[in-house]
């Protein structure tokens, strides 16, 4: 009658150990190749409101177009051209022009407020917010600050 031999109750961690020595690196090669850009904004803070706060230009931003409202409280419109085809409906250029000509006017500022109404689309809230920070060798406006339509 052969005999059974009683086994040790101990756990064979070669495996685990080898895919742990596998994993290992391919999840820092993974990580280092996976980059996010961020962008630095400032959302309006909550202050007394009897200060009198700084002005800053502010672009609104409807479904009819834009809206620049300058520091001296004066405003001009940017219609756009068809109300359902996106950001490429909206007249960025002169956006960019009048933008130029308000940073010129003040170089001091460098805060511009966008507040977007509901039904505008994300991207054309990020083709406005590239548009007011300015083409990377020029920058206009360094800070831009979101803002909403009750602000």
């Amino acid at each position: 009658m052969t005999r059974r031999s009683e086994t040790s109750g101990e756990l064979n961690l070669v495996p685990i150990m080898n895919m742990v020595t596998i994993l290992i690196p391919f999840l820092l090669m993974a990580s280092a190749t996976t980059s996010m850009a961020v962008i630095q904004t400032r959302l309006p803070g909550a202050g007394d409101p009897t200060e009198n706060p700084v002005r800053t230009p502010v672009v609104v931003i409807t479904d009819q177009g834009l809206r620049l409202e300058r520091i001296d409280g004066s405003s001009e419109e940017l219609p756009r051209d068809n109300p359902c085809t996106g950001p490429s409906s909206y007249d960025l250029a002169a956006l960019t022009r009048m933008l130029t000509e308000e940073q010129s006017a003040d170089r001091v500022r460098t805060t511009v407020t966008l507040i977007p109404e509901d039904q505008v689309s994300y991207e054309t809230v990020l083709s406005v917010f590239d548009t007011a920070r300015g083409p990377a060798n020029k920058e206009l406006f360094a800070n831009v600050i979101l803002g909403t339509v009750g602000s």
